[in-house]
């Protein structure tokens, strides 16, 4: 059995193997360092006895001559005191007379990024007009959106860098905030039927300036051009961060729309973002005019799905009312374009709101994740499935790793609380 490392849960208990970090409800815990350095041999080799002559050779080596059972067993005494377990009736540590120690706690191990990390802060509207605001929005959510079905990196939510918008802090000090590697900004000009895109990534640690570029373009090629940025920064990222990363593969490009079709679909997302009652109800009069302009527009006819979804998830609509019709958009998205997270995630909640059908539910579900890895919304469904089917331990698994992928966002840290009083650790929530 390969020795367990990196991150680490248990019970209501957090390990960092590596760097010797105990924590409780995140709350760091006190424990000396050979008691730690137990600690950390035990839970690697979780589920299998550990002898003391193990430990001894781990504490101090072969070649000192000291008490050694004294130490071992004061060790063990911190660690079961720490933890509050008892020898008489051992949760963590089990005493295995003669021989050595064993951890008998169920492990988890932390999931985490293998990726790097980036965030795309809110890119600025070049225009003096305010109106146009809901370009250079529509244009930032796109870009993430992009970003998020490359599985060579892993993208910050929007709804964790909204408040950053028009910030004047130190990019270096962003990505620290954030816990990511890098950090894209840019602006959009928009005039006529022509968009200007500048874009720019900061490496944090120590901050460079590793990539930029400008891109002109027609406003109906503005989907196509979002796809060319995203796998330009990508690139970049997986290659300054992961040496040795192979060429990631350019997408499908986008199917080509008109200038007013692009015009609709970036001021829908944008007015979806606002995540209000009036957002919604402006949003779909963008759908309505997209639907008569092109009928078969794949992308639309996800983000029309997914807001008609919204309409009756949040009460604005009646469910019995909308969500025939959010399956029906889902269903004409992925015949025209099966690669798009948006409609397989809308699929799975109709799978489970309108079918009862709980397989179905987890299969659209796993595609959406599979299509993009760091799509918040998917992860989150994803656990409240694993929860119905008793799976706890891996509910939460994607519930830590949603929050690290939404960092400064409400809505999912609110609902990572409810998840914990569900499961039944009320100091976490």
């Amino acid at each position: 059995m390969t020795a367990i490392s990196g991150r680490v849960t248990f019970g209501t208990f957090e390990l960092d193997l590596e760097s010797g970090r105990l924590c409780r409800s995140g709350r760091v815990l006190k424990l000396r360092p050979q008691p730690m350095r137990v600690l950390c041999l035990l839970v690697s080799q979780a589920g299998k006895p550990v002898d003391r002559k193990e430990i001894r050779s781990l504490l101090w080596g072969e070649s000192t001559f000291v008490d050694y059972d004294v130490g071992v067993d004061y060790c063990v005494y911190r660690i079961r005191s720490v933890l509050g377990d008892k020898a008489q009736a051992p949760r963590y540590v089990e005493t295995l007379p003669g021989r050595g120690y064993r951890f008998i706690a169920p492990i988890q191990r932390e999931r985490s990024f293998a990726e790097p990390t980036i965030a795309v802060l809110p890119f600025a509207n070049l225009n003096r007009d305010p109106g146009k605001d809901y370009f250079a929005d529509g244009v930032t959510d796109a870009l993430i959106t992009e970003l998020a079905r490359i599985p060579a990196v892993r993208v910050i939510s929007r709804q964790s860098v909204l408040h950053l918008k028009g910030s004047s802090r130190k990019l270096e000090e962003i990505a620290r905030e954030l816990g990511v590697d890098g950090v894209v900004e840019g602006a959009v000009l928009h005039e006529g039927r022509r968009a200007r895109l500048t874009a720019q990534l900061i490496l944090a640690e120590p901050e460079r300036h590793a990539w930029a570029q400008s891109y002109d373009c027609d406003i109906s090629a503005v989907l196509t051009t979002q796809r060319e940025v995203a796998r330009a920064i990508a690139t970049c990222v997986a290659r300054a961060l992961r040496p040795g990363t192979a060429v990631i593969p350019p997408q499908a490009a986008a199917r080509p729309v008109t200038a007013e079709t692009a015009e609709a679909y970036l001021n829908a997302r944008a007015e979806l973002e606002k995540m209000s009652a009036e957002g919604i109800g402006k949003a779909l009069q963008y759908f309505r005019e997209m639907n008569l302009q092109a009928p078969d527009f794949a992308l639309g006819l996800a983000l029309h799905a997914a807001c008609l979804f919204m309409l009756g998830y949040w009460g604005h609509a009646p469910s019995s009312e909308v969500y025939p019709s959010a399956k029906r958009l889902a269903l004409q998205a992925v015949a025209n374009d099966d690669s798009l997270a948006t409609a397989h995630l809308v699929l799975a909640w109709m799978d489970l709101l309108l079918d009862w059908d709980l397989d179905a539910a987890m299969r659209e579900v796993r595609r959406a994740i599979e299509l993009s890895p760091s799509d918040t919304d998917a992860h989150s469904f994803y656990s409240t499935l694993l929860c119905f089917v008793g799976q706890e331990s891996e509910a939460m698994r994607e519930v830590r790793y949603m929050l690290k992928l939404n960092p400064a966002a409400l809505l999912p840290n609110q609902y990572a609380g409810w998840m914990f009083l569900h499961i039944g650790q009320h100091a976490r929530a």
